[in-house]
């Protein structure tokens, strides 16, 4: 019996796109049974092995076949892809949308001064494990490169000291000292738009589809539950200016970061993971 791991890989010359995607064949089997990836770091295709290996003894476990005896044969073949300058399509597209998230969150925080938290030093946003998309990466990797050799060495021991250890904080490896992100210029959509009230819509019992509204932040807008902006007076009414339409939002972050990939020369494929967490691009960038 003989499987065999047909591994894929990218080998792009920007240190955040490294990835591989594998496909699995099984004996008889005119089409793979299982597709994954492993974006970010998995140069060499080891990962991607791993999890190959792991599907086939789930596969075999489930046809009620023993694990297989012979030796899995195994086949990689390395793409190249090209560079992808700061000022290309999709980097200006995700330039032009954090841009106008900042223009809303400037316009929010002078709307409402009372009622936004946001500042230096209020980071409870900062402990958690944030994921961002590749062409987001790719952009944390340019603030990275360009901070100063002391700022970049102060960088390296917050993300050593958030990602190393058996039980690491849970906290982003970016978080400065004084509660300020050392990737500001850099830092990508969600931690842009956290504090904003997100608009989205949803779909009743009926059927019917409603717009609602939600805190992102449960330190802002606490004084009128659950949201002031959403009952200004006079008259009552939901004024949407100040709201973050995150559905729109996110549907257009998909569609740049797939338009980076293709610009880098990268077949895409659904199964490709679409996020990173950024301690897991810090660890990669400072090889943790």
């Amino acid at each position: 019996m003989t499987y065999r791991v047909a591994i894929t890989l990218t080998a792009p010359t920007s240190r955040t796109q490294a990835s591989s995607a594998y496909a699995v064949i099984a004996p008889g089997d005119t089409a793979p049974f299982v597709y994954a990836a492993c974006l970010f770091g998995d140069a060499d295709g080891a990962r991607a092995e791993l999890e190959a290996r792991a599907a086939i003894a789930r596969h075999a476990a489930r046809r009620g076949l023993a694990a297989p005896a012979a030796p899995i044969a195994v086949t990689r073949v390395v793409l190249a892809a090209t560079a992808v300058p700061a000022s290309s399509p999709s980097q200006r597209a995700l330039v032009a949308l954090t841009d106008e998230l900042d223009a809303l969150s400037a316009r929010v925080k002078q709307g409402f001064p009372d009622e936004v938290t946001c500042r230096r030093g209020c980071d409870s946003c900062c402990h958690q494990q944030v994921g961002i998309s590749r062409v987001e990466a790719e952009r944390v990797v340019r603030a990275i490169d360009a901070l100063a050799p002391a700022a970049r060495a102060v960088l390296a021991a917050t993300v050593r000291h958030a990602t190393t250890g058996d039980e690491p904080p849970d906290v982003c490896g970016a978080l400065g000292a004084d509660g300020g992100c050392q990737v500001y210029e850099g830092r990508p959509v969600v931690c842009r738009s956290h504090g904003l009230v997100y608009g989205y819509t949803t779909e009743t019992t009926r059927g019917e589809t409603v717009p609602g509204f939600a805190r992102s932040c449960g330190l802002n807008f606490r004084h009128d539950a659950p949201v002031p902006l959403l009952r200004l007076k006079p008259p009552a009414r939901t004024d949407t200016s100040y709201v973050h339409d995150s559905d729109a939002g996110a549907e257009r972050l998909r569609l740049i970061d797939l338009a980076f990939i293709a610009e880098l020369g990268v077949a895409t494929s659904p199964v490709l993971d679409r996020s990173i967490t950024l301690n897991s691009l810090f660890r990669r960038i400072f090889d943790q």
